[in-house]
């Protein structure tokens, strides 16, 4: 087998390609942490649930769904109270590799996103 030898050029290029996923990939993370770190922790029945803001009634997601929310949009229960009971509602949800905030889309057929985050932990 013959030793490839890089020029100088080619090295600077593959650690600038090797430094650039580095870095998407550390910004992923800090945004995914961002995301759902230090946030306010409901009880609703048995589930422990983030609050979303500013979504027109108080809407809640179950903690544990927060680890099937990735790029790719998929259905997740959200829950909401009336005055003497919990209801659920199917949402489009989905992040983005850009952004802090999560996508949401009340109806899968016609679909628009709209941002909204969670209630933080004070």
């Amino acid at each position: 087998m013959a030793d490839k030898k890089f020029t100088e050029q080619e090295k600077n290029k593959i650690l600038e390609e090797l430094d650039e996923e580095r870095l998407l990939l550390q910004r992923q993370k800090e945004l995914k942490k961002k995301r759902i770190d230090n946030k306010k922790i409901y009880k609703i029945g048995s589930k422990k649930c983030y609050k979303f803001l500013e979504m027109g009634r108080e809407y809640y997601l179950n903690i544990e769904d927060c680890k099937k929310i990735s790029g790719k949009a998929i259905l997740i229960t959200l829950y909401y109270k009336t005055f003497d009971e919990v209801k659920s509602k199917k949402y489009l949800i989905k992040t983005q590799v850009y952004s802090d905030k999560f996508f949401i889309s009340d109806d899968p057929v016609r679909v628009y996103f709209k941002t909204y985050s969670l209630e933080d932990d004070k």
